[in-house]
């Protein structure tokens, strides 16, 4: 979800940092007291889904629920409007396999029990959901909060105080220019962190 907000503000910032997924909230949180208390040798920033409260060191992300909700939701709403192009499914089977997966209790289940009943893997499925998502629901000012937040961190700035701005992903920065030759990976100028 992190990875499609930051295509939609601005592309290049998804090719000058990487994403690191951290799982549960708690872990978030943890890392966001080491971004507060610049423990990390590298600009990093941490991010919360939308159902977390703020924290310090840590942007809550677009959403006051849990990503799978937001998307399913707002996607549902509009009638899986452009997913199945993305995914190589007919319509039918698409909204059907979503609206199904929306009946099982466990919100965290759902991308998956959607792919597979689309014979996709869950990241083949959730990847274009949170694209469609990005592109037709998310408003342009909570792209771009979140993009800020990016920026500044590869300006040097000093993390944000704890803030909503309106999903748990992790964001790391190259120093420098990736290595012409791809053997020297490990090399000093790893690329910086945001969690």
């Amino acid at each position: 979800m992190l990875g499609e907000i930051l295509i939609t503000a601005n592309p290049d910032l998804v090719t000058r940092c990487q994403i690191i997924p951290f799982g549960a909230a708690s872990v978030g949180r943890a890392l966001g007291e080491m971004v507060k208390g610049e423990r990390f040798p590298r600009a990093s920033r941490v991010f919360l889904d939308g159902d977390q409260a703020p924290a310090d060191g840590c942007t809550v992300l677009p959403g006051d629920d849990a990503p799978e909700r937001v998307v399913f939701d707002a996607l549902s709403t509009l009638g899986w409007n452009g997913i199945a192009g993305r995914c190589g499914r007919e319509y039918a089977h698409v909204a059907d396999a979503c609206e199904k997966a929306m009946a099982v209790p466990d919100h965290h289940q759902w991308a998956t029990q959607a792919a597979s009943k689309l014979f996709l893997t869950t990241e083949n499925l959730w990847q274009p959901m949170c694209a469609e998502w990005a592109k037709q629901c998310l408003a342009t000012s909570e792209a771009q909060a979140i993009a800020q937040v990016v920026e500044d961190a590869l300006a040097g700035l000093s993390p944000p105080p704890a803030q909503a701005l309106t999903v748990t992903a992790a964001v790391a920065v190259p120093a420098d220019p990736p290595p012409a030759n791809p053997s020297s990976t490990l090399a000093p100028s790893e690329p910086e962190q945001l969690f």
